[in-house]
Parts: C-alpha cells; sequence; structure tokens
C-alpha cells in the first residue's frame, strides 16, 4: 500500500498526463508510492491552454483511478513556452503580501510570453540570498490567465482538489536531486518532446531558468529530413538501443544531435560562463535519444549523465510529476481569492518598494525613441496616485517612506539625454557579421544618478537580431562582454523561425551609468 501523501504531483502537457504520489524515506531515498501515465490525443491541450476540458479531466480521472493514491488533494505544473522565469529583486516582504502587491500591475518591465492580463505571478527567493537594501534577489515566476484557468477547471471536474499550481522547473530541481546522487549543483537539461528547460540547480532549487523551442520533436524532424526517414521510422532510430541500427547512418546521426545541442547550448553556456558548476544533468523523454549525452559532453567538455529513474514496477517515472509530489522550495501561482483582493489598496504604497523595475520602459525601433517628458508626467501621475492612497490609509505612517520610490523613479524616468544613437552604433559595432539588430529596448535607467552609479539601478537595453544561419552566440557575448561601457549581457532568448528559416536572438545589455539626468536635482550627474 502507498504510503499516506499530503498531496499528488500532476504534470500535464500535450501529449501525457503523468500522477504521481511520491516520499523520502528514513535513508534520504526516493520512493515512488504509485505513478500513472496516460497519453492525451491530438488537439486537446496546445501550447498556450487546455482546450477540451471535459476530455482532459476525464483522463486525469482515468489515471486516479488506475494508481494507488491516498490523497485527492494535487499540486499541478504550469506548461508550454508560455512561461517566465525572471531574475529579479523586491522588497524583503512575507510572502503573502507579496504575492498581493504583485498583482497591482506587472511586476516587470521585461517583454512577457503571454498577455499580461489576468495573469498569476510569484516570486522565490534565491537560496540564502543575502538583504540588501531592504530587497533580496531570486526568480519571479509568471504563467498566463488562460494557463491557470485550465489547470483550475480540469483539476476540479475530475474530482481532485487543487492545493498549488508550482512551476516545473522547481519540481524538477528537487526530483533530480532526490533520485540522482550528487547533483547539488548542476545544469538540468529537459528535454521534452516540444521544448527543452535548462535548469541551474542548487541544493534542490531553481535558481536560474532558460527555456528553448527545441526538444525531441526538432531531433525526429532532422533526422527525417536528413536520412529520408518516416516519422516512425526516425523515432525508432533515435531510442534504438540497437548500436548497429544508428552506425548505419553513424556520421549524419551525429551531426544531427550537434546541431540541437548547438541550439540549446546558448543557454547552458550562459550558465556555466557564469557558475563553475561540473556537470550535466540531462533529464526527460529526449534524454533517452542514442549518444545525446555523448553529443552534450563533446560540446561542453564536463561531466554529463542521463539517469532514468523508475517505480518499483520498473516504469519510468516523470521527474516533473514526481517533483511535484515531493516537498520544498518552489511557487504557487493560483489567483490571489477575491477575499485577498480586498485588502490590495491598503498594501498598494507597500507595492512601490516590491517592485523590481523603478524606471519606466522605453521602446524604440531603430533609432526612435520616447520623449522625456511624457514620461515624466507618466512617473508623476503614478507618484500621486500612490500620495492619495497613502493620504486614505490608516497604516500611512509605515509606508510613507516608499513615495521615494517613485520619486526616485520620476528622476529616472526623465533620463533621457543619452547619446542613443552613439549607443545603438556601438552595440551595433559588437554584433557578429550576418546579424542584423531588428529591435532595440531600453528597459529600464536606474532610480537615479546617484543610485546608477553605485550599479543600484544600472541602464539596460535589450537586443534583438535575425540572421540566415545559426548565430555564434558565444562569440557576440564576448564581443559584449569585451566593451569597457558593457558591465553585463545575458542571452534571453534564442529560436528558429519555421515559417522563413532564419533565426531571432535577443540579448539583455547592462551599460555603465554614463548617461545624464537632466532633471535630476541631486547634481549627481551633470
Amino acid at each position: 500500500m502507498a504510503a499516506a501523501a499530503k498531496h499528488l504531483g500532476l504534470d500535464i502537457s500535450r501529449t501525457g498526463i503523468r500522477l504521481a504520489q511520491a516520499h523520502i524515506d528514513g535513508n534520504g531515498d526516493l520512493v515512488v508510492d504509485s505513478y500513472v501515465s496516460l497519453d492525451v490525443p491530438e488537439g486537446l491541450i496546445s501550447e498556450t491552454s487546455i482546450i477540451d476540458i471535459p476530455a482532459v479531466a476525464r483522463l486525469v480521472t482515468e489515471a486516479y483511478t488506475a494508481g494507488s493514491f491516498t490523497t485527492k488533494n494535487v499540486v499541478v505544473s504550469t506548461f508550454g513556452r508560455q512561461q517566465l522565469y525572471l531574475p529579479a529583486s523586491f522588497a524583503k516582504l512575507p510572502h503573502a503580501e507579496l504575492r498581493k502587491s504583485l498583482q497591482l500591475r506587472t511586476p516587470t518591465d521585461e517583454p512577457l510570453p503571454f498577455s499580461a492580463a489576468g495573469a498569476q505571478f510569484d516570486f522565490l527567493p534565491a537560496p540564502d540570498a543575502p538583504v540588501r537594501a531592504g530587497k533580496v534577489s531570486g526568480l519571479l515566476v509568471g504563467a498566463s490567465a488562460q494557463i491557470v484557468a485550465s489547470l483550475e477547471q480540469v483539476v476540479s471536474a475530475a474530482g481532485l482538489k487543487l492545493v498549488g499550481i508550482d512551476a516545473g522547473a522547481f519540481a524538477l530541481a528537487r526530483a533530480t536531486q532526490a533520485a540522482v546522487g550528487g547533483v547539488d549543483d548542476a545544469v538540468i537539461v529537459d528535454i521534452g518532446k516540444t521544448n527543452t528547460t535548462v535548469v541551474q540547480a542548487s541544493s534542490g532549487t531553481a535558481v536560474s531558468v532558460q527555456l528553448t523551442p527545441d526538444g525531441g520533436d526538432t531531433i525526429t524532424d532532422r533526422l527525417m529530413d536528413r536520412l529520408q526517414l518516416t516519422r516512425g521510422a526516425a523515432e525508432k532510430l533515435k531510442t534504438s538501443e540497437d548500436t548497429s541500427a544508428v552506425e548505419a547512418y553513424q556520421g549524419d546521426f551525429e551531426d544531427v544531435l550537434a546541431e540541437v545541442v548547438s541550439d540549446i547550448a546558448w543557454s547552458v553556456e550562459e550558465i556555466l560562463h557564469e557558475h563553475q558548476l561540473s556537470q550535466i544533468v540531462l533529464t526527460g523523454g529526449g534524454a533517452r535519444t542514442f549518444g545525446i549525452d555523448r553529443a552534450f559532453g563533446d560540446r561542453f567538455r564536463i561531466a554529463v549523465s542521463a539517469p532514468q529513474f523508475a517505480d518499483a514496477n520498473g516504469q519510468l517515472v516523470s521527474l516533473v510529476a514526481v517533483g511535484l509530489a515531493l516537498p520544498g522550495a518552489g511557487v504557487d501561482l493560483r489567483p490571489v481569492s477575491l477575499a485577498d483582493r480586498s485588502g490590495l489598496v491598503r498594501t498598494a504604497a507597500v507595492a512601490a518598494a516590491a517592485l523590481l523595475v523603478a524606471g519606466a520602459a522605453i521602446g524604440v525601433t531603430g533609432l526612435q525613441s520616447s520623449s522625456a517628458a511624457s514620461q515624466l508626467a507618466s512617473a508623476s501621475e503614478q507618484q500621486q496616485t500612490l500620495q492619495t492612497q497613502l493620504e486614505g490609509v490608516s497604516e500611512a505612517a509605515s509606508v510613507s517612506t516608499q513615495l521615494q520610490v517613485l520619486s526616485d523613479a520620476r528622476s529616472a524616468a526623465t533620463a533621457a539625454e543619452s547619446d542613443w544613437s552613439g549607443i545603438f552604433t556601438r552595440l551595433n559595432a559588437l554584433t557578429p557579421e550576418g546579424m542584423t539588430i531588428s529591435q532595440f529596448t531600453i528597459s529600464s535607467f536606474g532610480a537615479n544618478a546617484e543610485a546608477a552609479a553605485d550599479s543600484e539601478g544600472p541602464l539596460n537595453v535589450a537586443v534583438t537580431t535575425t540572421s540566415e544561419t545559426l548565430p555564434d552566440l558565444t562569440s557576440w557575448l564576448n564581443a559584449l562582454k569585451s566593451d569597457a561601457g558593457v558591465t553585463s549581457a545575458k542571452v534571453t532568448d534564442s529560436q528558429r523561425v519555421e515559417d522563413t528559416g532564419t533565426y531571432t536572438t535577443s540579448v539583455s545589455v547592462e551599460l555603465s551609468p554614463n548617461f545624464t539626468y537632466r532633471f535630476d536635482q541631486s547634481g549627481a550627474a551633470q
């Protein structure tokens, strides 16, 4: 009989339903008490939502009935590409207070992979992150309203109780640490059917996450194209344990794996470049591809493993589903209840300190930027709104100091006298041949001149390029970081546009604060 459990883990994707109950025994070993996996017919679930709620709910009910589960409490994970994992810093607040504040407005000026309307956000501080100037660093996590609502409806229609909506990367980190010894600090590459999740894991917690649009289907498609195989034959070949079958296509097979690893490489290289990690752990269905571990080892020249974990019956399990069933650090993207929302006005001013981005976002295409006057008006209006709330809230004394945050934001929002043309020209000169800048966005200015000089509020720009061939991201990052005016550069997205065959790549570049603040009265930057 399965051991008693507080909740089950439910992993839903376009292709499958995985339901797990698990625990850590007295010896510290992972035990999967019950596990059921069911295929999902085509068309029921998309990358952005659950299309047929009743049909998917019936599958979840079928999975629950088929297993030996001891509770109806369920934690489910978000899925698809429309998820947000963003490094951020927020005020040190009780979790419930912070979650309420995140509903006041979109808590970042970075582009979202989903509509901001009704989107749910949560924040998980990094392990042992110090508090600096009242803020703590960690990961801002978000999901679309459509995904969250569809997950709620499915669990309810299946007759189960939803006790949490976590993000798959955190579940993956928990399960991998429990299932595989010696992975306290590693890069986990979870190769799914259509996406790959790259996680920097530390002591069972995800501290950095990247999503790429390449997965097991990418390998299958390229084998079909390169070897002129049917889809069934390509799928069979890539997971074959018969080395003689693979050897017949040895050169082409290895080339395909090298290409796919190169597509995923930018996100792995970003983590390895910033942290001294010694191993890569491959998980997911794509990790069972013949020779994929060797291809990663050849690319990164560090230890690579592709462990497989099975339940007591020998069935391979989804580590995401298992991780969802385990306790540990994670997030909860369930909507804030209507009762909780009634307290939002009371916490409005606190939210000003909780929000990461103090500067106004300016988007420019080519070399055109928004006027500083309109930015000043926007920041001033926001400050006046909070001033009004301050006067009407009984606990005003505890939040009055937070108004200075928006005063600083007003200074930041009017710092548009920089030579943006010159900055664009410099960054364009560092862009490798064959890559064309298609978008140039000024994403934040910093709180004021003094803060910018102290690197508390750096100038950030987002650069998006297009190219006809696979971009050399390592060379681009190295070129950017070699410039004395660049303090850091990070790839935020890189993907191939299937319709055109071109590649789009985005980087976030942090520049030194060598720009003016013509509305800043401090005289710190003249």
